[in-house]
């Protein structure tokens, strides 16, 4: 059982794995889709914007969010709640305090101290 083989390399996972909302052979001549991040997850790419185009004229964004996964529900599955806000910092690095806000908040409700 130990050489049991679990996982098998195809070349298209990485394709079929991609998130897009349009296909290639769904646009019509005159739109593109461009994506818009995300960048290394060591940089601020927690999000990519895919963007379907028509000429200059911007038709419609897709939003595709967590990009930057941490594990951050199992680090704090074991701590107190004050010891999470660090995790909760690392979620978005360009808006820490409004992440430790969001967490901080939520914490007092489920605490009932919001009264």
């Amino acid at each position: 059982m130990a050489n049991e083989i679990q996982y098998k390399y195809h070349p298209d996972n990485l394709v079929l794995s991609e998130p897009n909302k349009y296909k290639v052979g769904d646009l019509k001549s005159t739109e593109m889709v461009l994506n818009l991040g995300p960048q290394h997850p060591s940089t601020h790419g927690v999000l990519r914007l895919e963007v379907l185009t028509e000429g200059e004229i911007v038709k419609e964004i897709v939003p595709h969010l967590g990009y930057l996964h941490r594990c951050f529900e199992k680090h704090a599955e074991s701590l107190p709640y004050n010891q999470v806000i660090p995790f909760v910092d690392r979620m978005d690095y360009l808006a820490a305090m409004n992440s430790e806000h969001g967490f901080a908040m939520g914490v007092e409700i489920m605490l009932l101290l919001d009264e």
